[in-house]
């Protein structure tokens, strides 16, 4: 497998969870969960072909048009294997590239055929689930993150210009910005609540390497990074060396060479009218704070590969679950009870999206 990660480490957690990014994917070649035909794409492919319509879109000099993924318009007769097989942020990468090649190069009816399947997966993400594509759930992924973070800026860079050169005669695409729009304020409403104020995210999810120790860390770095450009704090310097150059980092990137020449990030979360955002995830999340302590926990995951069910802060307790091998549904180790009875945060909307969703268990309750 083609190496991924950029060679520059910038951090501890980058550095654990772009070892995970190659782990985990072969875990789940090799377990069979996230079975595909053989044309199924290949991320570093896919995230690349994006970063590389970025770039032409920026002027950035010296980098070749991708071609489309797909031959022919594969809404009429045509074939595009890549839209709809391989791991949830395989379809999102497929889906993002063949929309910004449509927009830049295809006909009439080859963009339309881009916009559907575009928003095709945005109808699924606000009715299964963020990271959710058919049974597999990648939620909060930390060792993937940086793919769908490249997808989805992707999307917003390509919606947001109508795919022409920045500064050209730009005309956004209409019907699927808002779409792309609504993604990320779900998204940050999650964040906000998990972060609590702070700049940094500390959350369990899926797509750990479960074995050997140590897992990939739940605090991204990368993650964090995005969560301040959202919220106008610029990345902290020095960047990576290879920030302007390499895939990994592809959705920072445009945000911040969209903040370069004059669109403030900020204004991809800025309220949209008539939409109110919610925390969009399959299985409840509940979180708890008292004090200084905080528990972030999922009480049932399903069709989650490499799960971390809690992350915590408490005096005298694991700051997390660990990471499981497979796709246990129920958390082997539960978090220890808390010694008074209080209400979690109240987020109606995490409740879970998926029938047969659980209910948070009481502060007090947490293991039998």
């Amino acid at each position: 497998m083609t190496q991924e990660e950029p060679t520059r480490k910038w951090s501890l957690s980058n550095r654990v969870s772009r070892r995970t990014f190659r782990l985990g994917l072969a875990l789940a070649l090799a377990t069979g969960l996230f079975a595909a035909p053989p044309a199924q794409g290949d991320v570093h492919t896919q995230l690349q072909a994006v970063k590389d319509l970025a770039s032409r879109i920026f002027n950035v000099p010296g980098v070749a048009e991708p071609a489309s993924p797909c031959t022919g318009d594969p809404c009429n007769g045509g074939s595009c294997p890549q839209l709809s097989s391989g791991t949830p942020n395989m379809k999102l990468l497929a889906r993002t590239w063949y929309y910004g090649w449509a927009l830049r190069n295809g006909s009439a009816a080859e963009k339309q055929c881009a916009r559907n399947n575009m928003n095709w997966f945005f109808d699924k993400q606000e009715s299964d689930g963020h990271y959710v594509m058919a049974s597999a759930d990648e939620i909060l992924t930390s060792s993937h993150f940086q793919l769908y973070a490249g997808g989805m800026a992707g999307a917003y860079l390509f919606a947001y210009t109508g795919g022409v050169s920045y500064g050209g005669l730009q005309s956004p695409d209409n019907s699927v910005l808002p779409r792309v729009r609504k993604w990320w304020l779900d998204e940050k409403r999650l964040w906000d609540l998990l972060a609590n104020g702070s700049s940094s995210i500390d959350a369990p999810g899926g797509r750990f390497d479960a074995s050997p120790p140590p897992v990939a860390s739940t605090v991204n770095s990368y993650r964090n990074t995005i969560y301040g450009q959202l919220r106008n704090v610029r990345p902290s310097l020095p960047l990576p060396s290879d920030w302007a150059t390499h895939r990994f980092w592809t959705g920072g990137w445009i945000l911040e060479e969209l903040f370069n020449r004059g669109h403030n990030p900020t204004q991809l979360v800025a309220p949209l009218a008539g939409y109110t955002a919610r925390v969009r995830v399959r299985d409840t999340l509940c979180i708890y704070r008292q004090g200084g302590e905080w528990l972030i926990y999922f009480p049932k995951m399903r069709g989650v590969l490499g799960p971390v069910f809690w992350v915590q802060n408490r005096s005298g307790q694991a700051h997390d679950s660990g990471a499981y091998a497979g796709t246990p549904v129920d958390p082997p180790v539960k978090p220890a009870n808390f010694a008074t009875l209080f209400a979690p945060v109240s987020c109606p909307d995490c409740a879970g999206l998926v029938s047969g969703a659980v209910s948070c268990p009481a502060s007090n309750a947490l293991s039998p």
